[in-house]
């Protein structure tokens, strides 16, 4: 009676064992993916060092693992990011010399997948593409930081986050990094020191007299100076002993589209003589338009300044210590 009553205990136990292990997947626990390191699809890890694109990495017990680019130039391989990065709470990059990663029209110059990033050194750095940056900060904040005296000029770097999720970009020391897009894409989630310099470009904006776009910096005309946005300033025309004189109907003298703020600084003595049939002196598409400085400016035309104002409410700002004769606003 003892042997049978053992039997069916032993039976009971593999029925409920044998069901535990069909209900429960084998790999339930989830792990953190190894240390990688990638340039341009290629595995970095087992010997530290790629002298094709001129990088390397270094992780000695109790420092940040660093990877190193030394006039480095990382080429775009489809379907690839330049550098991918994965498996590190904390990493770090160091650029000397002159160092560029092409991104391509569809990949990410540097991918960082979890961890904080640090972009440091003494040299320069260009990424170009359509992603300069990838941070995925799911789940956790995260921190891209640039610091030292490292010169960057980045396409665009994007920071996932959630609703709940402040992950920051900081700009510390001497630092000068220029981005190509809006300084509106961080929200408040940007940290700067006073001794950084950063800089939006104006990809998508136009800054027309005449025919030529002063965005462009190889287009220059004497007495007009463009300058691209920066951390806690909107993009500036400065004025001095400028003049534009027109007598063609139409004619617009300054045309700016592209900004949801500007800026005009006059200096010295300024003349804006546009006088056809439906010529504007300043024609400002969309966007606030900011006039000051010390300097005076005169200007003619059948509307002075125009602002587009259709679809949302805008401001025409004077502030400064400036003088101005307008035909009509």
């Amino acid at each position: 009676m003892k042997k049978k009553y053992f039997s069916l205990i032993l039976a009971i136990v593999f029925i409920v064992s044998s069901f535990s292990a069909f209900a429960s997947p084998v790999n339930a626990d989830v792990t953190d993916p190894p240390p990688s390191v990638r340039i341009a699809g290629v595995d970095l890890l087992p010997g530290g060092v790629n002298e094709d694109y001129g990088v390397s990495f270094s992780a000695p017990e109790g420092e940040t693992p660093t990877l190193t680019l030394s006039n480095s130039h990382i080429p775009y391989v489809e379907g690839e990011p330049g550098i991918q990065i994965s498996g590190f709470d904390n990493f770090r990059i160091v650029v000397s010399g002159e160092n560029t990663i092409d991104a391509g029209q569809y990949s990410t110059g540097i991918r960082m997948e979890g961890g904080n990033l640090t972009i440091g050194g003494d040299g320069t750095l260009t990424i170009t593409g359509d992603r300069g940056i990838w941070m995925d900060g799911l789940g956790i904040a995260r921190t891209l930081a640039f610091e030292g005296s490292v010169t960057a000029d980045i396409s665009k770097i994007e920071v996932v986050a959630a609703e709940d999720n402040q992950t920051r970009v900081a700009f510390r020391n001497t630092v000068s990094v220029r981005l190509h897009q809006s300084r509106q894409d961080f929200g408040n989630r940007i940290d700067i020191d006073d001794t950084a310099t950063l800089r939006f470009a104006a990809d998508q904006g136009q800054v027309l007299i005449g025919s030529q776009n002063l965005v462009n910096p190889e287009e220059t005309i004497d007495g007009f100076t463009f300058t691209e946005e920066t951390y806690d300033t909107p993009a500036t025309l400065t004025l001095n002993g400028a003049s534009i004189q027109s007598d063609e109907d139409g004619e617009q003298g300054i045309q700016i589209s592209g900004f949801d703020n500007f800026g005009i600084v006059v200096s010295g003595e300024n003349t804006i003589n546009v006088g056809g049939p439906g010529s504007v002196g300043i024609l400002m598409r969309g966007g606030n338009l900011t006039i000051g400085g010390t300097g005076s400016i005169d200007i003619t035309g059948e509307s002075g300044i125009w602002m587009d104002g259709f679809t949302d409410a805008r401001t025409l700002t004077f502030i400064g210590s400036l003088t101005a004769d307008i035909n009509y606003l």
